[in-house]
Protein backbone atom coordinates (compact mmCIF):
# COMPACT_ATOMS: atom_id res chain seq x y z
CA UNK A 1 0.00 0.00 0.00
CA UNK A 2 1.39 3.46 -0.74
CA UNK A 3 1.04 5.94 2.03
CA UNK A 4 -0.08 9.29 1.43
CA UNK A 5 3.67 10.57 2.35
CA UNK A 6 4.65 8.63 -0.67
CA UNK A 7 2.45 10.31 -2.70
CA UNK A 8 3.32 13.95 -2.42
CA UNK A 9 6.43 15.37 -4.48
CA UNK A 10 9.36 16.79 -2.48
CA UNK A 11 7.87 20.33 -3.50
CA UNK A 12 4.77 19.15 -1.95
CA UNK A 13 6.37 18.27 1.19
CA UNK A 14 7.96 21.51 1.28
CA UNK A 15 5.19 23.44 1.27
CA UNK A 16 3.68 20.76 3.84
CA UNK A 17 6.59 22.04 6.14
CA UNK A 18 5.89 25.47 5.99
CA UNK A 19 2.06 25.22 6.71
CA UNK A 20 3.44 23.51 9.85
CA UNK A 21 5.67 26.18 10.35
CA UNK A 22 2.33 28.69 10.11
CA UNK A 23 3.28 30.28 7.18
CA UNK A 24 0.69 31.93 4.93
CA UNK A 25 0.81 31.24 0.97
CA UNK A 26 2.16 35.00 0.28
CA UNK A 27 5.51 33.90 2.69
CA UNK A 28 5.25 30.16 1.29
CA UNK A 29 5.52 31.88 -2.08
CA UNK A 30 8.35 34.26 -1.40
CA UNK A 31 10.33 31.31 0.53
CA UNK A 32 10.27 29.10 -1.90
CA UNK A 33 10.76 31.27 -4.76
CA UNK A 34 6.72 30.85 -6.63
CA UNK A 35 4.36 32.80 -7.56
CA UNK A 36 1.18 32.47 -4.83
CA UNK A 37 -0.82 31.01 -7.70
CA UNK A 38 1.42 28.32 -7.89
CA UNK A 39 1.02 27.83 -4.09
CA UNK A 40 -2.67 28.00 -4.10
CA UNK A 41 -2.26 24.76 -6.86
CA UNK A 42 0.18 22.84 -4.72
CA UNK A 43 -1.77 22.74 -1.49
CA UNK A 44 -4.80 21.95 -3.75
CA UNK A 45 -3.25 18.93 -5.40
CA UNK A 46 -1.86 17.96 -1.47
CA UNK A 47 -5.62 18.54 -0.46
CA UNK A 48 -6.87 15.89 -3.00
CA UNK A 49 -4.26 13.39 -2.49
CA UNK A 50 -4.64 13.73 1.15
CA UNK A 51 -8.50 13.63 1.02
CA UNK A 52 -8.78 16.73 3.42
CA UNK A 53 -10.22 20.11 3.85
CA UNK A 54 -7.98 23.09 4.86
CA UNK A 55 -4.44 24.41 5.69
CA UNK A 56 -5.55 23.23 9.48
CA UNK A 57 -5.77 19.71 8.61
CA UNK A 58 -2.97 19.34 6.29
CA UNK A 59 -0.69 20.45 9.61
CA UNK A 60 -2.43 18.92 11.92
CA UNK A 61 -1.95 14.97 9.22
CA UNK A 62 1.63 16.56 8.75
CA UNK A 63 2.57 16.52 12.40
CA UNK A 64 0.41 13.14 12.92
CA UNK A 65 2.81 11.61 10.01
CA UNK A 66 6.03 13.14 11.55
CA UNK A 67 6.47 15.75 9.36
CA UNK A 68 7.81 18.95 10.61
Amino acid sequence: MVTPKKKLTPRELDVVKLIVGGMRYREIADSLGLSYETVKTYVGRIRKKLDINSKTEIAMWAVRNGIE
